[in-house]
């Protein structure tokens, strides 16, 4: 948040907590040193808190607000202090913050003629003597102290039971061998081969450095495959002989894991002085079906290099779905080339546009889509790891980028506009209306040859109580005239599953997607996010089941309660201990534990603006939820896995 200190203008920002710990106030003082006089001018705002009617403001006037951009100017009673400096003060945010990088994390002025210029935040601090915390300068990466030895990779893990992550379920190993160089291998059959090719590439993009393939050096393990026809498709064995070692599978998965394991095992000992076996075995497979992540690309955008390198770190936690959470209401990252409008105008963010900048995201323009043959490469790729791609485009709520790129989705004589909850409105397509249907079977016609493991996420989440109210073609086709919006948000969900089913897609949503039977339990999977007993009601009702609890599994809560730290609190603080002691099922009656197929992972990013904070809230608590995925409860242990997780890579760090 810190910029040059020759800006011309410069904005500090204090916030003030009230007995709860709760903010209850802030003041803003912005400064200048242009000429330009400060009475002039609009300030604009930018971040997660969230600015709207309901703030008293003195010093300011609101003129404009969406979501968590707010435009202020002065007014009759602006304050200006002895520097000519303008003081606002804010009442509580519409949003609870509790922590520092929920406030204002960009602002800019506009002039009287339309241009603008970037403000530097020089300071956002909470005010002497209310609160012992101080926030993090993410300028300086060393200020992110680190919870546990994990969030370093400097340890000594020579004691660390073979650096595996996650832990294998069975492994019997002795022996302490001399560190080897790299590997040799001798792949016997097209799968072996294809696991070797998938496996170098994966090493090639996380660590470019070491030396993985060293075929006829005296110091490299030689590595041979067998094949078992009784194994299933991730199962793996791995047999170990004084620097031969024999990879055992029936599938290309089940030997891109084993190459997996012994890739760990290889970099442990490389660079960790961890021991390598002179003989043993381990044998493995995983605990659960759907071991997923999902990223949410709409809030931020991430290049293709980022998100192939992230199915890399997915493919090595031994993850196997990505779920790519493609729209939302601050934008919309996938070419449709039925609807161009889609990527000229709701994939961008900045000043001036259908879409402002939300989220922190600058006067600038801002933003990206992924082409339908960066989608494909993508895809690819992903398969190659033994990774499904979950597109979610997120409907009918989340659509204001969408309304915004093809209007005609809004019902013209709509007369009075909803808020969704984070402050968007009249953000759902409607529900009753010709061209919605049109709409959404023509993006899933052209998109989902893109995407053969068909698998196709809805959304379904969040969709306000009084989405459509004023809409006359909702009312019209309510009964008794009276809008029930969980009733028709349930018709829609019906045929959008029936569009996917005639495609031979299996449709997933959140678990909100069951209210007023909309999503049936055929062909389908439900994301339990909002508390730990949905996914139990839910598998009672005979769905299957991820459960992604935000108590656990959301990636973007903050890990303690400190002001300091940064992410979200809504779910709580989550720390790494919490998220890989959470228990899934804990609790379910035996009759439905089948039901749950797995778990999930989920990174909202909101708060990713910033390279360092995407890797302090991610790892290791990503390798977590992965252990979870894979290793049986009876054989995770936290203490290993807390020493263990420190060699796993990082997204934009290792």
């Amino acid at each position: 948040m810190h910029s040059e200190s020759n800006n011309q203008y410069e904005l500090d920002v204090q916030w003030l907590f009230g007995e709860q710990g709760h903010i209850t106030s802030g003041q803003l003082t912005l400064t200048s040193r242009a000429d330009q006089s400060l009475q002039s001018i609009k300030l604009c705002l930018s971040g997660v808190v969230r600015i709207d009617d309901s703030t008293t403001l003195e010093g300011a006037k609101l003129v404009e607000h969406l979501s968590n951009y707010a435009v202020l100017k002065p007014g009759e009673n602006s304050q200006w202090n002895s520097n000519q400096a303008w003081v606002i003060t804010l009442g509580e945010p519409a949003y609870p913050m509790r922590h520092y990088s929920e406030g204002i994390s960009c602002a800019y002025v506009c002039m009287q003629d339309g241009t603008t210029v970037d403000v530097a935040i020089i300071k956002t601090t909470a005010e002497q003597g209310a609160t012992l915390f101080e926030p993090i300068d993410l300028s300086v990466s060393t200020q992110i102290t680190p919870k546990y030895k994990s969030d370093t990779t400097q340890v000594n893990t020579s004691d660390s039971g073979w650096q595996l992550t996650p832990y294998p379920n069975h492994l019997v190993l002795s022996g302490a061998a001399n560190a080897y160089s790299g590997l040799s291998f001798t792949p016997q059959g097209l799968s072996a081969q294809s696991a070797v090719t998938n496996f170098l590439a994966v090493c090639a993009v996380l660590y470019p450095e070491d030396q993985w393939y060293v075929p006829n050096v005296p110091l490299a393990i030689n590595v041979s495959f067998d094949s078992d026809d009784d194994y299933l498709e991730e199962q793996y064995r791995i047999d170990f002989d004084k620097g031969y070692v024999t990879v055992i599978a029936s599938a290309v998965t089940g030997y891109f894991y084993g190459l997996i394991t012994l890739g760990q095992m290889m970099r442990a000992a490389v660079h960790y002085g961890a021991s390598f076996p002179d003989s043993g075995e381990i044998e493995d497979q995983p605990a659960m079906q759907w071991r997923g992540c999902h990223l949410d690309v709409a809030r931020q955008f991430y290049t293709v290099d980022s998100i192939e390198r992230f199915l890399c770190i997915l493919a090595w936690n031994k993850l196997n779905r990505f779920h790519w959470h493609l729209s939302d209401d601050e934008a919309w990252r996938i070419e449709v080339q039925a609807y161009p409008e889609l990527t000229q105008i709701a994939a961008w963010r900045g000043h001036g546009r259908s879409i402002p900048p939300v989220l922190g995201s600058g006067a600038a323009l801002s933003g990206g889509f992924y082409t339908q043959a960066q989608v494909r490469q993508i895809v690819q790729f992903a398969q190659q790891l033994g990774i499904v791609v979950v597109p979610e485009l997120d409907m009918p709520g989340h659509c204001f980028a969408a309304i915004q790129g093809v209007p005609q989705l809004a019902e013209p004589d709509e007369p009075a506009s909803y808020r969704s909850l984070q402050g968007f409105p009249n953000n759902c397509l409607n529900p009753v209306l010709a061209q919605t249907y049109e709409f959404v079977e023509t993006i899933i016609d052209e998109l989902a040859p893109l995407f053969p493991d068909n698998y196709w996420h809805v959304g379904a989440d969040e969709v306000p109580d009084t989405a459509w109210h004023a809409s006359p073609a909702v009312i019209c086709a309510s009964g008794d005239h009276v809008v029930n919006p969980g009733r028709h948000q349930a018709h829609f969900l019906r045929k959008i599953q029936s569009l996917l089913k005639q495609r031979n897609f299996i449709t997933g949503a959140w678990q909100e997607g069951a209210l007023n039977d909309g999503i049936s339990a055929e062909s389908s999977y439900l994301v339990a996010w909002l508390d730990t007993s949905a996914a139990k009601q839910l598998a009672a009702r005979g769905y299957n089941v991820v459960v992604s609890a935000g108590q656990a599994y959301y990636l973007d809560m903050a890990m303690s309660d400190a002001w300091s730290e940064p992410g979200l609190g809504w779910a709580g603080s989550v720390s790494t201990q919490q998220t890989y002691r959470f228990d899934p099922t804990d609790g379910w009656d035996e009759t439905i534990v089948s039901r749950c197929i797995g778990v999930q992972a989920c990174i909202w990013s909101e708060q990713m603006t910033n390279d360092q904070v995407f890797d302090y809230l991610v790892f290791p608590r990503l390798s977590a939820v992965a252990e979870t995925a894979w290793t049986k409860q009876e054989n995770k242990n936290w203490d290993r896995f807390i020493k263990n997780s420190s060699a796993m890579p990082r997204l934009y760090k290792q």
